[in-house]
């Protein structure tokens, strides 16, 4: 990955790319912009759920929340989210990309401190560049937990999320929308990121109006100077696995995927859904990142070559993998039982199947390939297949195959 050293000669050139894109209301000119055809190397990661350490106290009712949950390794986040940061710090990819649920559950706290732990990362010459998602503008769930209790904790009003999150892109960017918080920042002459975002107070889950119109005037003036550009969003654009995921796209991903379609733009990354996964329509490809604090800890690897054509592979942190592993096998395998128990079955054939279920479903969470000769040669599918072939879990295993 390239030294921060090496970009100083090129910051003038984000003055040229105002220049090119000008009366596009930016503060100011990004900080480093590299030549036409360089390679770039970013990182980007989702859905970090990060909870400030004040406000847990690893408690029963924090306990029994997170087997409630959807298989997060919460009470251990910090920690993950500043190990990951000072991976991106040490490594120096081009621009490290969070594409939102920044924060757990909206506080307020865990969004000053995770700021704080971001500005490391950019003084380290990091370019870095954030939306939220819909866990963090104006969230009414924010909470502390304490022993067999939780109280409501300050939450996020949109104008603190820029108060905070501002310095990372927006401020910083060529164009920033007035309506949102989505924004163009330029990492090269010929190559810009779109963020995008859908999750402003008055309109969580769709990008607005006003947010479109913005949009497509950045990307027909970027396509004009024969910029390359990625877009990215919090909620899918494009629909996964309909039998469970299917409400994760944007409420208006039609229209948005028919605008990047129309402006050339082949890859878009969102978060949101947790899973490890991509889907294809026509030119453009959108590529989800999964949870970062859940099994397996990954985020994305983005290699941009000369010639601008986009690859990816995922790297994972180095801390808490077999927490995190035992802490998602632990919630699909009680998701699964809590069904299995209704079917009157044997004890020890609800275990197989609920272990089935748990291996099955890290595999399709984390983006592995899923052979279906393999996955149903096994005793699990076949146990499924004779006891729960109507069921809901039976369906989306068959989905998730579908996929491959």
């Amino acid at each position: 990955m390239k030294q921060w050293i090496k970009r100083k000669g090129c910051l003038f050139l984000a003055a040229i790319l105002l220049l090119f894109l000008g009366g596009c209301g930016a503060d100011k000119a990004p900080s480093a912009v590299l030549p036409a055809e360089e390679p770039l190397t970013i990182w980007l990661a989702s859905d970090l759920h990060y909870l400030s350490p004040k406000l847990t106290d690893n408690g029963i009712r924090f306990q029994n929340r997170m087997l409630a949950s959807d298989g997060k390794l919460t009470e251990h986040s910090a920690e993950i989210v500043e190990r990951f940061l000072q991976l991106a710090a040490e490594q120096k990819p081009d621009a490290l990309i969070l594409s939102g649920d920044l924060t757990y559950d909206g506080e307020k706290q865990s969004l000053r401190e995770l700021a704080k732990l971001l500005k490391k990362v950019q003084d380290a010459g990091v370019s870095v560049l954030v939306i939220p998602g819909n866990h963090d503008i104006a969230y009414p769930f924010a909470r502390k937990y304490s022993g067999e209790s939780s109280e409501l904790v300050d939450n996020i009003p949109q104008e603190d999320f820029i108060k905070l999150c501002g310095a990372f892109g927006y401020r910083s960017a060529l164009s920033s929308d007035e309506a949102s918080f989505s924004y163009l920042y330029p990492l090269a002459e010929d190559f810009s990121v779109l963020m995008l975002d859908a999750n402003s107070e008055s309109a969580s889950g769709l990008i607005q109006d006003e947010t479109m119109q913005w949009a497509e005037k950045q990307l027909e003036l970027a396509q004009q100077q024969g910029q390359t550009v990625i877009s990215v969003t919090h909620q899918n654009v494009l629909a996964k696995n309909e039998g469970a995921y299917s409400d994760f796209i944007l409420d208006n991903a039609q229209q948005v995927e028919e605008l990047l379609q129309k402006y050339g733009v082949k890859t878009n990354f969102s978060g949101h859904s947790h899973i490890f996964h991509r889907t294809q329509s026509k030119e453009l490809t959108d590529v989800v990142a999964g949870s970062l604090t859940a099994s397996p800890l990954q985020y994305y690897i983005v290699e941009v070559d000369e010639k601008r054509e986009v690859s990816y592979h995922t790297g994972q942190v180095d801390v808490f993998r077999e927490e995190a592993a035992q802490r998602f096998a632990d919630c699909t395998r009680l998701r699964a039982l809590e069904m299995l128990y209704e079917l009157d079955l044997d004890a020890q054939i609800q275990e197989k199947m609920a272990d089935f279920a748990a291996q099955m479903n890290q595999a399709y969470y984390a983006g592995e390939h899923l052979e279906a000769e393999d996955w149903m040669s096994r005793e699990g599918w076949t146990l499924w297949q004779q006891y729960g072939k109507n069921t809901k879990w039976k369906n989306y295993f068959e989905k998730m195959l579908q996929e491959q």
